[in-house]
Formats: structure tokens, sequence, C-alpha cells
């Protein structure tokens, strides 16, 4: 949210609404809860919607939302979500780790404690089914794919190529947010 709320704010000062695909605004209430609070606010006094939306609204969250509406019990959601980062260009790439090594993508990607993709949307799916967090985890986890090389970095180059695989689990009936993301 922090990189998102100046522009935010503008076209909320402005009675502007806005929609982003940031995903962390899909649900930010717990991640960046001052700057959430800050733009709600401001957003509720010059009458306008600010929004978050994308990929994470409609797979991560709405259609599940659906699919448990039509269930007469949950124990357990799970999911898996994949990508090739080559779709999406070098930025992407090289925030998840394609082209690392399985040492240097532990280090770098692996140990990172910061919140994923995924983490606002298992908030989100628990607000939605009337849930409560108890907890939630998250890993990363590297999916190799032996290829030329990986577009997004440029030129190809022979060898392992490193993937990011997003794996987003969600809680049970009683409440239960664990989960393991990206």
């Amino acid at each position: 949210m922090p990189e998102l709320a100046d522009d935010l704010r503008l076209a909320a000062r402005h009675g502007v609404n806005a929609i982003t695909i940031g995903e962390e605004a899909f649900f930010p209430w717990t991640t960046s809860k001052a700057i959430t609070e800050e733009l709600d606010a401001l957003a509720k006094a010059h009458d306008c919607t600010l929004t978050g939306s994308g990929y994470q609204d409609v797979f991560w969250g709405n259609l599940i939302a659906v699919l448990a509406g039509s269930t007469h019990r949950i124990d357990r959601i799970q999911g898996l979500t994949q990508y090739n980062a080559d779709d999406y260009g070098s930025a992407l790439a090289q925030k998840h780790g394609v082209g690392l090594d399985l040492d240097t993508f532990a280090m770098r990607i692996g140990a990172s404690n910061s919140p994923s993709y995924v983490w606002n949307s298992n908030e989100w799916l628990c607000a939605r089914l009337g849930w409560r967090v108890r907890s939630m985890r998250q890993q990363l986890l590297p999916t190799t794919h032996h290829s030329h090389g990986a577009a997004a970095l440029g030129e190809p180059r022979p060898g392992d190529r490193r993937w990011a695989c997003h794996r987003h689990e969600g809680g049970g009936g009683d409440g239960d947010a664990r989960g393991s993301s990206d």
C-alpha cells in the first residue's frame, strides 16, 4: 500500500473513484492498517470508492467464496496457483527468483517474510466467509524447469530456469485460516 497511497490519496481528494491491480489493495486492513484507514476516511469524505481488484479478486477470492457457498460443510480450503513468469516481464521474473540457483533462491526468496500476493486474499476470504484468522504461514518454493532461457530476462540462456510457484492454502470450517502462500 505504501507505493499506491499517494496516487489513491490524489484520486480520493478529487472525488475520483479508483481501482488498482496492486494485490495488497484487495484487502489491506491488516498489512497496512494505518494507510488503509486514512484512505478509507478520505474516500468517504469525498464520496468516492478506492478498491483493489485483479487475478486475486476472481480466482483467489470470489470464485472460492461462490464454491464455498454451494457446500454443506468445509473442513479445509486448499489451492495452488502457478504461472509462467515470462508472461509478466523482467521485474516480476526477478522478484520471483527466475534464473536463480536453488541455494540463492532459498536465501533471497525463500527466506523472505514479506506477505505474498495470496496473503491478503486469505484474509479477505476468511472475512467473506465470516471466519476468524487464527494463523497463516507462507512458503516460497521454487519450481524448476529446464529450458533454453527466460524471455523475461532478455537473451536466452541455457540451463535450468527457476520458476516461482505460488501455493495458497486456506482454513477450515472452524474459522482456522492456516495456509502457505507464494
